[in-house]
């Protein structure tokens, strides 16, 4: 209907502060979202938006997982199954 907004919303296991398109997907629109669990395995999660004769729709294409809280994602330009995560160990000594 005319001046009526319409959203749609995806859900996460935990919440999250890393969003980012991946640009690199020329033919729907995508991102990778990353959850920020200080003591749970983390997921950066492919989410596409699909259009068809009943609307658009938010569906989630592939889950990874990520040991650490995500703090920032960057796809790859070209290569859209390639990203790079910034992330936060909580405190864990890596050496």
């Amino acid at each position: 209907q005319a001046g009526r907004g319409v959203g749609n919303m995806y859900g996460l296991k935990y919440s999250a502060r890393a969003m980012a398109a991946v640009t690199a997907q020329r033919d729907q629109s995508q991102w990778l979202v990353g959850t920020t669990a200080l003591r749970e395995e983390n997921e950066v999660h492919r989410i596409t938006l699909l259009s068809d004769h009943s609307g658009d729709n938010l569906v989630c294409n592939e889950i990874f997982p990520h040991k650490y809280e995500v703090w920032d994602i960057a796809p790859s330009p070209v290569h859209e199954n390639a990203f790079f995560t910034v992330y936060n160990t909580g405190g864990i000594d890596m050496s």
